[in-house]
């Protein structure tokens, strides 16, 4: 067997011993109401001695578990080729979480407000998706690995207030940030030294921006997608523009930015007339 998924066992307390099953490959346990415990059963406990549980185990994802509490984290070598990690609503979970995962490429943890836990950090990690897990205050010591391809950050709370700490700037392989912040204490957007030049693609979403900061923008000079939405409070884009290489901008949900640039003409035009596709509210309107 090399994929298993349990999925709405709400009678279940407890899981099987999966990890005995070492040619799984991808493991998905979802809807499992009544789980408060991932422990050493989960593992195979009594066979850690003759093979490493887990051992062919490339994707795992845990989804919807309300009561979920706590995960046993077994010391030895579990997990060796894991390279995708999922933990999306399970609003109960603290930690800890698996810290040698030598393998790990993805982590995306959404909807988890009580994990205060560690982030693993391994070096192969290539995307981060953060969502809706408020406790989280910073990253791994160390900061984020250096071949990170992918960061995404939706939060009302502490991560975002320490963003000049991620030591983005210093990540040379970061393509693609995604940033959703829903608190007030935002007012300019992005800070000057802020963004890595590698930047290809930008996603925000501030309800409180009031202002883009354009110094922040000059320097990436190989950013080709912005997407600006749910900025209510954004009234224009900055005075300095936008750089060359910009091919796409997406408006979506920006009241303000749509009744000042709706039109093609005007002071306010010329700020991104050099952007072959421009789209308001899905709308392209060059």
């Amino acid at each position: 067997m090399v994929s298993l998924k349990l999925d709405d066992c709400r009678y279940c307390s407890s899981l099987p011993p999966l990890g005995q099953l070492l040619a799984l490959k991808e493991l998905s346990i979802e809807g499992l109401g009544r789980v408060s415990c991932v422990d050493s059963e989960f593992y195979g406990d009594g066979c850690w001695a003759t093979n490493k549980p887990f051992k062919s185990l490339e994707k795992l994802t845990f989804k919807w578990m309300p009561e979920w509490k706590e995960w046993f984290i077994f010391e030895g070598g579990v997990f060796p080729t894991l390279r995708e990690l999922r933990i999306i609503g399970c609003p109960k979970l603290t930690g800890n979480l698996p810290s040698l995962l030598p393998s790990l490429s993805v982590i995306e943890i959404r909807y988890c407000p009580q994990l205060v836990a560690s982030l693993p950090s391994p070096s192969a990690l290539h995307e981060l998706a953060l969502m809706n897990c408020p406790e989280l205050e910073s990253f791994p010591e160390g900061g984020l690995p250096s071949n990170l391809q992918m960061l995404e950050i939706v939060s009302r709370e502490k991560l975002f207030l320490r963003r000049m700490e991620w030591g983005l700037q210093s990540l040379h392989s970061l393509r693609e940030i995604i940033i959703r912040y829903y608190g007030r204490e935002v007012g300019s957007f992005p800070e000057e030294a802020l963004l890595p030049t590698s930047l290809i693609r930008l996603d925000i979403s501030f309800p409180h921006l009031t202002s883009l900061n354009g110094k922040g923008f000059q320097h990436l000079t190989l950013l080709k997608q912005l997407e600006i939405l749910n900025c209510d409070n954004l009234q224009r884009l900055p005075e300095e523009g936008f750089p060359a290489s910009l091919s796409i901008l997406d408006i979506y949900k920006c009241p303000l930015l749509k009744k000042r640039y709706r039109r093609k003409n005007g002071k306010e035009w010329r700020k991104i007339s050099h952007v072959p596709i421009i789209r308001i509210d899905r709308v392209v309107i060059t």
